[in-house]
This record gives structure tokens, C-alpha cells and sequence, in this order.
């Protein structure tokens, strides 16, 4: 499991992705929520800066539709589980 932070911290490692990965290797980013999906795309451009490759997003709920478009011009693929518009 990797995982961007938000923040880097200023002890530890240090790292704007903490765990074991190699730079080419895949990821799917796996959420609980998603609105309007600007958190996903500010995550995955971490990813994506320390040499991840980020096509899908997977969460349990979707809260509106619109985030699917801003996902689309990512070029991410959101999968869920439940719907609510």
C-alpha cells in the first residue's frame, strides 16, 4: 500500500508518497467518497510525480456526476460501488 500525504512532514521520511513502490509501476487509487473528484486529481498528480502510472479511481459512494467529466479530461477511469445524485 502507498499513499500520498497532503502535507510533507518535516520528520521521517520525508516523502510526499510514503510506502514501497517503483517508479513505472501502476496504482489504483482506492477512496471511500467522491464529490467533485478535485481531491483525486491533486492526489494522483503526486503519484504521478514520483513515477506512478494512475488510470482508475475506485470508491464505495459517488455523490454527483459531474466529477466523471473531470475525471474523464485526466483521462482516469472512476469505478463505484453506489450512486447518489
Amino acid at each position: 500500500m502507498i499513499y500520498p500525504r497532503k502535507e510533507i512532514k518535516e520528520y521521517g521520511t520525508k516523502a510526499a508518497v510514503e510506502g514501497v513502490y517503483e517508479p513505472g509501476q501502476i496504482a489504483v487509487v482506492l477512496d471511500d467518497l467522491i464529490t467533485t473528484g478535485g481531491s483525486k486529481v491533486e492526489a494522483i498528480d503526486k503519484l504521478v510525480k514520483v513515477g506512478l502510472v494512475v488510470k482508475d479511481i475506485c470508491v464505495l459512494i459517488e455523490r454527483q456526476k459531474e466529477n466523471e467529466s473531470t475525471l474523464e479530461e485526466h483521462g482516469f477511469q472512476l469505478h463505484t460501488i453506489f450512486k447518489f445524485e
